[in-house]
């Protein structure tokens, strides 16, 4: 599979249905938006430092169920569905042709 200039990193159709799933528009770089939320879900072992990006990645994972947590938000896992996604993302990540 070739890069499209509008999707760079993943298949086309996986990126319209993580956008569309989640209420997004297409437009701009919706792989950067992607590719954000796969290594914040890859990371999710440790704590998570309080910056602004990263407080707004957490409750958006929380909120879909791709992360849990006890006590705080802050200290949450990936969840099994997390995970699910990030083997999706995986597959669907275009490689570049030798």
């Amino acid at each position: 599979m070739t890069k499209d200039k509008d999707f760079l990193g993943y298949d086309e159709d996986f990126v319209n249905k993580f956008m569309e799933h989640h209420g997004f528009c297409v437009c701009g770089n919706p792989d950067e938006l992607i590719r954000q939320v796969m290594n914040y879900l890859e990371k999710r072992e440790h704590p998570i430092k309080t910056s602004d990006d990263e407080i707004l990645m957490a409750y958006f994972c929380d909120r879909e169920g791709y992360t849990e947590h006890g006590t705080s938000v802050y200290s949450a896992w990936t969840s099994e569905k997390g995970w699910g996604l990030v083997e999706q993302a995986k597959l669907a990540e275009i490689k570049e042709e030798e």
